[in-house]
């Protein structure tokens, strides 16, 4: 009996070491609807995504991750699906690990998972005469000051949709937006004219089909006031891709990272939680804010007052004698040299623009100017591009 009992319990221990081994498979399909279930009120929206993420782990598994390696390599074959959407997807996967550790005690399979990259396509920014069109195409006051809000502030639609009186500052306004509620610095005139348009304290009330005010008044969708900002691009005559409010916010960024260089000031303005996101419009100015640095102007040294820089003759601005750098060091940097296959036909030959490119550096020495950024270097610059 002793040895009945004995062999009883070796059994039972094994067998409770396997149970306690074994990691237990979870459905997909049982998964989402526990999950859904118990996450309470959820909108339209985010259901419909959580469905689209189910049905797209549904085509190729039936159970849940059970490491990183798994994840991994589901983000890896998803193939023809775009990079948002590839983020998106593993986002929504995320939280339902992150949900399952913190309820059931689950092991989260995307904590050590490889967040996807995604190549961040070329922004699209509004250049000066397309703003004034934009502003000219604008019908009655109310849309001035929509699109001037939009590109002097950098708010986001959403946070502008939503404003009323109350959150109107001296110099700026409160905006709540999908990532909480941001301060955006806006012109005293427009936040002026913003409280003197509001209806009932909302400054953008919804309308009907004939532009009245709907009573009682509640603030516009931001999908409707994003599709107004459209139109009036599209009346502006501006075509292509990315005409939403959103590119008034990007031209903005890059307005202020052009003429202030940094990413703090753009970090500030645009209200960025990571300064690597507004590190995106530097780079983006960096061709234009190369063409305006000079470090030596930087380091206060004047090249005609000081006599660095001196007239042999009637064409070249040589350096003294008593200097060892050569002749073009400087010059070739601040008014390109012509090459001699260079024609702009029909009317200039290489000759017109060597005369052209003496002319200005006389120009510039008789008036004593700086080199970097005057009317004639730019002239030139410009002229050269586009041979």
């Amino acid at each position: 009996m002793g040895m009945d009992e004995k062999k009883a319990k070796e059994l039972l221990e094994q067998l409770l070491k396997e149970k306690v081994g074994k990691k237990e498979k979870v459905g997909l399909v049982n998964l989402k609807e526990r999950y859904l279930r118990e996450r309470g009120r959820l909108s339209p929206a985010t259901v419909h995504n959580y469905n689209w993420m189910f049905g797209r782990l549904m085509e190729k598994r039936k159970y849940w991750f059970d490491d990183a390696s798994e994840v991994n390599e589901f983000i890896a074959g998803l193939g023809n699906v775009g990079d948002e959407s590839v983020r998106a997807l593993f986002g929504y996967i995320r939280a339902i690990g992150r949900y399952t550790k913190r309820v059931y005690g689950w092991e989260d399979p995307t904590e050590n998972a490889d967040r996807p990259g995604v190549e961040h396509k070329t922004r699209r920014y509004f250049k000066d005469d397309e703003l004034r069109a934009i502003v000219g195409a604008c019908k009655g006051i109310e849309e001035r000051v929509l699109i001037t809000v939009l590109l002097d502030s950098t708010s986001r639609i959403k946070g502008v949709a939503g404003l009323k009186v109350e959150d109107l500052g001296k110099d700026g306004f409160k905006a709540r937006e999908k990532t909480g509620e941001r301060w955006y610095r806006c012109d005293p005139r427009l936040i002026e004219m913003m409280r003197k348009m509001a209806v009932d304290s909302v400054v953008f009330p919804k309308k009907d089909d004939s532009r009245n005010v709907v009573y009682p008044v509640v603030c516009v969708k931001p999908n409707d006031l994003a599709g107004k900002v459209r139109r009036i691009l599209k009346r502006a005559g501006l075509k292509g891709d990315k005409l939403g409010p959103h590119t008034l916010r990007h031209t903005g960024a890059s307005i202020v990272a052009k003429s202030t260089r940094s990413a703090l000031a753009v970090k500030a303005l645009l209200q960025h939680d990571n300064i690597n996101t507004s590190m995106r419009y530097i780079h983006d100015a960096e061709e234009d804010i190369q063409r305006e640095i000079s470090p030596m102007e930087l380091a206060g040294v004047n090249v005609l007052k000081q006599g660095i820089l001196e007239m042999k003759d009637s064409n070249v601005l040589a350096l003294p004698e008593n200097t060892s750098m050569g002749d073009d060091v400087l010059i070739n940097q601040m008014l390109p040299d012509i090459p001699e296959d260079v024609r702009i036909r029909p009317a200039l030959n290489n000759e017109d623009l060597k005369l052209i490119r003496d002319s200005f550096i006389k120009t510039l020495v008789m008036r004593g100017e700086k080199f970097s950024g005057c009317k004639e270097v730019k002239l030139l610059r410009r002229i050269m591009r586009n041979v």
